[in-house]
């Protein structure tokens, strides 16, 4: 037990990857207890709601914060760091009331996302503007608490969020068509408290326009690359739930919601701890020697890759059992498909992990246009199956085109390393 613990606590990465993906691992159990509510007490058409507006609510908060949040992680100074938090803050906050009076005036000219129609508007979209700006904010506090190396805080925050959702998630299955909604924004509410209580030493101060511009303009390449690619990734996400819904109607998009929840599931364990690590902790080890961190990158994606195989296996063996037991054979469809697309957990896990080693390289430029191909390609060839098709052959699309992509990715990704570490 000793040799253990002196293991995960050799270096200050190894304590904080043990750290999140301890939690992620906790969060996976409540998020389990969560989707077997879900899919015994709530409706289809509650799940398929609540999908869009998760959906929705993510690609808002990429447009609020505008990703500045990660230059939180880079920069070494902490003075700068304290007062590019309060500018950030203030951005958001501004940011998060522009985007609602677009959202609203949309909604009454008619575009209203498939969520805000004139029946919901009036219910939905004071929920929305909550879910965003908590959303948006609690992105600002996980990035300070990242920074000061707080990562057993960041997970506990986590814990209460999933705990906080489960709870609310029982106690309002009487209302059967916003109960995950609320329950999931009170997750939100739950885990910013949290943050701000633990970081009540660190007060945010509210900034004046003038800091804000220069907070913009002194980090134009997170405006330039990451913020397309973090949106390209939002869209991309929203056109094939907007498409299912569209095209297939919202009980096949309760199945989808279902199947795109588990597939996630490593990588929201592991390869979000994983991707955290790498970029707070990798780029000390680039800069000291980048032929050094090429060998340790590749080395730990071989070891990671082993953990997302055998996802995928278990996936398999365990989807049709489990479904069938726990779900009495309601949910066998989703199961079919967790079987036939459980590769996809190796891919897109692996991606995952490497979509910060462009931003910490500041060559993001070539994996953008990747990004872009992709969402652009998806989006066309969703366009075509979608009005012809059924949604065996929608899914083998999807699945197929976002499989060409991710490899090309992780290999242009790899490259990048590889030729950096060549040249310097």
């Amino acid at each position: 037990m000793a040799s253990i613990r002196s293991l995960i606590q050799a270096t200050p990465a190894r304590q904080a990857l043990y750290h999140l993906i301890s939690g992620n691992a906790l969060v996976f159990i409540l998020q389990i207890i969560g989707l077997y509510i879900t899919l015994t007490y709530y409706s289809r058409s509650a799940l398929s709601l609540y999908t869009l507006f998760v959906t929705l609510t993510y690609l808002s908060t990429k447009l609020t914060t505008l990703r500045l949040p990660e230059l939180i992680i880079r920069e070494p100074d902490e003075v700068r760091v304290q007062s590019s938090a309060g500018a950030i803050m203030t951005l958001t906050i501004l940011l998060t009331c522009l985007l609602l009076v677009v959202y609203y005036l949309l909604a009454k000219a008619g575009v209203h996302f498939q969520l805000f129609t004139d029946v919901r508007l009036s219910t939905l979209f004071p929920l929305f503007g909550l879910a965003v700006i908590m959303s948006s904010l609690g992105q600002l506090t996980a990035n300070l608490l990242l920074k000061q190396d707080k990562t057993r805080q960041l997970s506990t925050g986590r814990i209460l969020k999933a705990a906080s959702q489960v709870i609310i998630m029982i106690l309002l299955i009487s209302q059967p068509m916003y109960g995950l909604i609320l329950a999931w924004i009170a997750g939100l509410v739950m885990e910013i408290v949290y943050h701000v209580i633990i970081l009540r030493s660190y007060p945010l101060q509210w900034a004046s326009l003038t800091e804000v511009i220069s907070l913009i303009r002194s980090n134009k390449d997170i405006i330039y690359y990451t913020l397309p690619i973090s949106l390209l990734l939002s869209i991309h996400d929203n056109i094939v739930v907007q498409s299912i819904e569209y095209y297939y109607g919202p009980a096949v998009l309760a199945v989808f919601a279902v199947v795109d929840r588990v597939l996630r599931l490593p990588s929201q364990i592991i390869g979000g701890a994983a991707a955290q690590v790498l970029y707070k902790y990798g780029s000390d080890t680039y800069h000291q020697s980048s032929s050094q961190y090429s060998k340790q990158l590749t080395r730990g994606l071989r070891r990671i890759s082993v953990l997302f195989g055998t996802c995928v296996l278990g996936c398999m063996v365990l989807a049709y059992p489990v479904f069938d037991w726990v779900f009495d054979g309601k949910w066998s469809d989703a199961s079919d498909y967790l079987v036939k697309y459980a590769w996809w957990i190796l891919p897109f896990s692996l991606i995952a992990v490497l979509r910060n080693v462009p931003v910490m390289l500041k060559q993001q430029r070539r994996y953008f246009f990747l990004e872009l191909l992709l969402v652009a390609t998806l989006g066309v060839s969703l366009y075509l199956v979608g009005s012809r098709y059924s949604i065996e052959t929608y899914f083998m699309v999807k699945y197929g085109v976002e499989l060409v992509f991710f490899i090309a990715m992780i290999w242009i990704v790899m490259r990048m390393v590889s030729v950096r570490s060549r040249d310097l």
